[in-house]
């Protein structure tokens, strides 16, 4: 789910900032140990963003644009695992060998150990941080969280109840768990997202713009035009180079409203539908990875405190992402292409 890279964002911009370890001003730490240590967290944190886009593809709740796919196909939680597995899990096999040859290799910029001096002052902060023994407040708090998150998980898997309802009840959950109620102290934890809230409305804009003036209908014609075999093969290719540019999300709520009109249409059959939805979901959960527009986790981390922290550049994502791309998208295409029913 891209919450998690998200949540784990969040947690290492929170250690990286605190006062007493932060490793822009720590003492105990040479600049070549800081820089060994950027390098290891730059490492851990794409591979957490990669993991959690490859393991999203699996599931209904895995992803924002799976939701969007399964409600205009009817498929429930399970139905939706069971459609997506021909290519689903081979891709999630290969994303977890590529990253091991990846640390294996030191390739590409991954495989940075974690210093000792820097294990020393990261150990350090945490057992200061988080005496969960002796706190009975933070222990309290760790378990608000993870009731919530249980209920999002139950909530998420039985649709029961829409998607914007359940974040406004957990965050009233959780702030009123842990006694948060004034504004002020709210207010503040929305300010590292306001850059990316900004990316959002951008891209709506532009999906907007793109639906209104069909921009798209050219190749829709084009892939109307393609033997109903090779379709599927090139709705992942289109969906998933057209996510790279643009957001996963917004690619696949235009391709899946095509394809359903042709379906209500009586244009294609309910199984040719299945496939090219298949198609749609796997090109814009695995392609989408090759750059951070594609990847809502990847555009918030950008523009977080944190990626100015650990140098994370929109160049080196690219990079970083390139082998996960190439293995996952030669992987996923065959899949589609040869094991679709």
């Amino acid at each position: 789910m891209c919450c998690l890279p998200v949540f784990f964002c969040e947690s290492l911009r929170v250690v990286l900032a605190s006062h007493a370890h932060t490793l822009a001003v720590d003492s105990t730490l040479t600049e070549s140990d800081q820089n060994d240590f950027r390098r290891f967290l730059r490492g851990l944190l794409m591979h957490s963003v990669v993991g959690a886009s490859l393991g999203g593809v699996c599931t209904l709740i895995g992803e924002p644009q799976n939701l969007l796919i399964g409600n205009a196909a009817g498929w429930r939680f399970v139905e939706y695992f069971l459609h997506l597995a021909p290519v689903s899990l081979p891709v999630l096999v290969a994303g977890t060998f590529t990253c091991i040859l990846l640390e294996r290799f030191k390739a590409f910029n991954y495989g940075h150990s974690l210093t000792e001096p820097a294990r020393s002052a990261l150990t350090a902060h945490l057992n200061k941080r988080y005496k969960i023994q002796k706190d009975t407040q933070t222990l309290a708090r760790l378990w608000v969280q993870a009731i919530a998150l249980g209920m999002m998980i139950l909530a998420l898997v039985l649709q029961s109840i829409d998607i914007g309802l359940l974040g406004l009840v957990l965050l009233i959950v959780i702030t009123a768990a842990n006694g948060i109620t004034d504004q002020k102290q709210i207010g503040s934890a929305f300010v590292e997202s306001l850059p990316f809230a900004a990316l959002l409305v951008v891209f709506f804009t532009v999906v907007s713009a793109t639906q209104q003036q069909h921009l798209l209908q050219p190749v829709f014609h084009w892939l109307a035009q393609l033997r109903a075999i090779e379709q599927p093969s090139w709705y992942f290719f289109t969906s998933g180079l057209l996510s790279c540019i643009s957001d996963s999300v917004f690619t696949a709520t235009i391709y899946i409203n095509e394809i359903s009109d042709a379906l209500d249409g009586a244009v294609i059959a309910r199984a040719h539908f299945d496939r090219l939805a298949i198609a749609i979901s796997a090109g814009t959960s695995a392609l989408s990875i090759a750059t951070p527009h594609g990847q809502s986790a990847f555009l918030l981390i950008l523009a977080s405190g944190l990626a100015r922290r650990i140098t994370l550049s929109y160049r080196q994502i690219i990079m970083m992402t390139v082998p996960y791309t190439l293995v996952v998208g030669a992987v996923s295409y065959v899949c589609v292409r040869y094991a679709l029913p």
